[in-house]
């Protein structure tokens, strides 16, 4: 279990309440760094795509949902509109929003691998990018939720493996890149957590009819569609 928000922002000071943008927001990993930022006196702009969600969020003391879907533009050129005018500034950026795709790479197919990329690679990409001003301003932090599967790989989860190996070098790069505006950037690499990113790759499976059935991996595939993560920990 995440028992802190690790490597993420200094806690604030008594007279300093610092603002975090926290991408992903509305479950797992997301949730609790936004409850942890919150605790140790942070304000916490909470991004999600779904209106309940957002609700959800503001219902926090010190956290403010906003709509913010990673792979849509406009939705994060709006995000900076809104926390520009809302006067705080901005300390803190965590990348957190991910999705996964669990497929052999000789069976998935190009939209599989495009959703893949286009949410956990491009995702922080944009969002750094339009962010990066104010984060600049502020001489604040940038963090991203890589996995240790960015470092190793595992059964069946090639596609999420290469979007998070990807993340670990454009994390080492902005770095660099940042160290002379004296912005610390930085990743974190989580192990297995009951997160709900298997359940909505599941659903996502299920909506594109993806059984398995007559692939080279049938078996596996049946496999995991029916244990989920129980299977995957077990064939990592």
């Amino acid at each position: 279990m995440l028992t802190s928000a690790p490597a993420i922002m200094n806690v604030a000071t008594a007279d300093e309440q610092r603002a975090v943008l926290v991408t992903g927001a509305s479950t797992g990993i997301g949730r609790n760094i936004t409850e942890r930022l919150v605790s140790e006196r942070h304000y916490v702009y909470a991004g999600a795509r779904k209106a309940a969600d957002i609700a959800a969020l503001t219902a926090i003391a010190n956290v403010q949902g906003i709509r913010l879907d990673v792979t849509i533009q406009e939705e994060i050129d709006a995000a900076v509109a809104h926390i520009t005018k809302e006067g705080r500034g901005l300390y803190g950026l965590v990348n957190n929003a991910g999705v996964g795709v669990l497929l052999p790479l000789i069976e998935v197919d190009e939209a599989d691998m495009q959703f893949q990329m286009d949410v956990n690679l491009f995702g922080p990409y944009r969002v750094t990018k339009a962010f990066a001003p104010l984060i600049i301003e502020s001489k604040g932090r940038i963090t991203t939720t890589g996995s240790i599967l960015g470092i190793l790989s595992g059964f069946l989860a090639d596609p999420y493996s290469m979007s998070k190996h990807a993340m670990e070098a454009y994390t080492d790069s902005l770095a660099r890149e940042m160290e002379k505006f004296d912005v610390e950037v930085s990743i974190v690499e989580p192990g297995n957590y009951d997160s709900a990113i298997y359940g909505t790759l599941l659903r996502r499976m299920e909506q594109r009819d993806q059984t398995g059935q007559g692939t080279l991996y049938e078996e596996e595939i049946a496999q995991f569609r029916v244990g989920g993560r129980h299977y995957y920990r077990s064939h990592a």
